[in-house]
């Protein structure tokens, strides 16, 4: 998925967490990285500026193999998800 697809998901306003599988990890991403980090687990949160859609965006990621107790904590926390199939393209 590209990066402005990503972002535009984020731009939606709902209320949830949105998951991108890159590879073998999956990726929060600016709203849905906070959101991530507040309630669920605390990964660090990285931010870069993207040239491509000119303005700076944050992310965390985390391997597949701990999507299970994620998608369990966000549960307990009443918290929706998204997870977008297709893989990141740069």
């Amino acid at each position: 998925m590209k990066t402005e697809n990503i972002l535009a998901i984020e731009e939606s306003g709902e209320n949830r967490i949105n998951l991108v599988r890159d590879r073998l990890f999956w990726q929060a991403w600016n709203r849905s990285a906070f959101l991530f980090a507040a309630h669920i687990k605390d990964y660090q949160v990285h931010k870069r500026f993207v040239q491509k859609v000119s303005q700076e965006v944050a992310w965390l990621g985390f391997p597949s193999s701990a999507l299970t107790a994620i998608q369990k904590a966000a549960t307990e926390h009443e918290l929706q998800q998204q997870q977008c199939e297709q893989e990141q393209q740069q």
